[in-house]
């Protein structure tokens, strides 16, 4: 693993210790993984070529919508939470519990994504 990811993936460490998180993964906007605190049985590749999907898709629902630009995404399914936040070449996936407070979580997805920004 690159210095560059070890770092990476240190931040996703230091993301899981948020109450009600479960996993998060880094992917590059073309779906390819660049680190992943995943649960154990989640397929990291598959993962991350959906949250690139998700996320590119969710770039033209709302640049068709006329809402700007998108800034976060949000799946909820009957098991958990997912949420999706970008930068430029990144996209930060975080996997949460059904009934998570997401304002903490939310911060603290954003703080990630710009200390990710800095590494890579």
């Amino acid at each position: 693993m690159a210095k560059e990811n070890v770092k990476v993936k240190d931040v996703l460490v230091n993301l899981s210790s948020v109450e009600g998180i479960t996993g998060s993964l880094v992917t590059g906007k073309d779906g390819s993984v660049i680190a992943e605190q995943a649960p154990s049985g989640v397929d990291v590749d598959l993962a991350s070529a959906m949250a690139a999907t998700v996320f590119g898709t969710g770039e033209k629902a709302v640049g068709e919508l006329k809402l700007g630009d998108i800034t976060q995404g949000m799946i909820e399914g009957s098991g958990g939470k997912t949420l999706i936040i970008a930068k430029k070449n990144v996209i930060l996936t975080v996997m949460t519990e059904s009934d998570v407070s997401l304002g903490l979580i939310r911060l603290k997805m954003i703080e990630a994504i710009e200390d990710i920004e800095k590494y890579l």
